[in-house]
C-alpha cells in the first residue's frame, strides 16, 4: 500500500488509516499498529518483576495442569536476562531461550540459562530445534514480520506443542481509558503505553478476539485466553517515574491507583494459548 497514510491490516487484509499521532486502527477487527522503528530492548524490569512473576505461575499452571502428554521443552522468544526461564525450570521444565541483545543474552547465561543469541526466527542457534512450548513474553508486539514469527513457530514447535503469546490489551481499561484522553488531544498516556520515545517501542496491539484470528488464518486454533495481571501496587512509583516527568508521573501514580480495583477484571494483559489446528 503505497498511500503513507494508510497500512494493510496484518488481521483481516482491511485498510487501517493512520490518526494524527502516527497510529494506524483497523475498523474491522480492531488491530492496531504504529510505523515507529523496530528495535531491541526492555523497560526496566525491577519495577515489574513481582507483576511478571506472578504472571509467569499462571501460565505455568495451565502448561502443567490442561496439557497431556506433558510439555517439557520449552523455547522463550526475546528472554532478555532469563527470568522467566529461571521460573519455568523451577516448575519443572526444560528451558531454553533466544535473545536479541548479546549483553543480555550473556547475562542469562551467566544466570545458568541455556540461551542463543539472535532474532526469531531467523538465528543460526536455532537450527532444526523443536520445542513443546514457544512462549513470546512481552515480545510479539515488538516484533515488525508477523507473517516471519508465525511461521517460525510452525517450524519449531512440535507438532502437539503449545505457542503462548503473552502481550498487553487493547481491550483493557487503561488502554480504554488513555484512547478517550487522547480524543481531547491528551496523547500522553497512550504513547506511553505503546512505549514511543523509549527503547523497543510497540509496534502492534492486537486484543484476544483479533489475535484468534491472525494465528486462525495461519494454521492454529485458539485453546484458552488467560487475564493476567498487568501492575501491581508494589513499585507503581518507580514504574510511573521510568522515562516520565514529574509531573506525569505523578498523574500516572493517582490514575493507576483510581483504576487498580478494575485493572483485573478488564485486564490490559492477557496471555492466549495456541495449537495448531489439526483440521486444517
Amino acid at each position: 500500500m503505497k498511500d503513507a497514510n494508510m497500512m494493510k491490516c496484518a488481521v483481516c487484509g482491511g485498510v487501517m488509516p493512520k490518526d494524527e499521532a502516527s497510529y494506524y486502527s483497523c475498523a474491522s477487527c480492531g488491530y492496531m499498529a504504529s510505523d515507529m522503528r523496530a528495535s531491541a530492548g526492555s523497560e526496566s524490569a525491577d519495577a515489574l518483576e513481582s507483576v511478571r512473576v506472578a504472571n509467569f505461575g499462571d501460565i505455568c499452571g495451565v502448561l502443567k495442569s490442561r496439557y497431556s502428554p506433558p510439555l517439557k521443552s520449552v523455547l522463550d522468544i526475546g528472554c532478555a536476562g532469563g527470568l522467566f526461564l529461571k521460573f519455568a525450570a523451577g516448575e519443572g521444565f526444560d528451558c531454553f531461550g533466544l535473545e536479541p541483545e548479546p549483553a543480555k543474552a550473556s547475562l542469562a547465561r551467566e544466570r545458568g540459562c541455556v540461551v542463543g543469541t539472535g532474532f526469531f526466527p531467523d538465528a543460526e542457534w536455532l537450527g532444526g530445534k523443536k520445542f513443546d512450548v514457544i512462549i513470546f513474553n512481552d515480545s510479539f508486539e515488538h516484533i515488525p514480520n508477523l507473517a516471519g514469527v508465525i511461521n517460525g513457530i510452525k517450524r519449531h514447535l512440535n507438532e502437539n506443542g503449545v505457542a503462548v503469546i503473552n502481550l498487553p490489551s487493547s481491550g483493557g481499561i487503561i488502554f480504554a481509558v488513555a484512547s478517550l484522553l487522547s480524543k481531547f488531544g491528551v496523547w500522553g498516556p497512550l504513547h506511553r503505553l505503546w512505549q514511543r520515545g523509549i527503547v523497543s517501542p510497540h509496534l502492534h496491539y492486537f486484543n484476544p478476539k483479533n489475535l484468534e484470528i491472525l494465528f486462525a488464518r495461519n494454521g492454529f486454533k485458539m485453546d484458552l485466553v488467560l487475564r493476567l495481571k498487568y501492575y501491581s501496587l508494589d513499585r507503581l512509583w518507580t514504574r510511573c517515574r521510568y522515562h516520565s516527568s514529574i509531573f506525569a508521573s505523578v498523574i500516572s501514580f493517582l490514575g493507576l491507583l483510581l483504576l487498580y480495583p478494575f485493572s483485573r477484571w478488564k485486564s490490559d494483559v492477557f496471555a492466549a494459548f495456541f495449537r495448531r489446528d489439526m483440521k486444517n
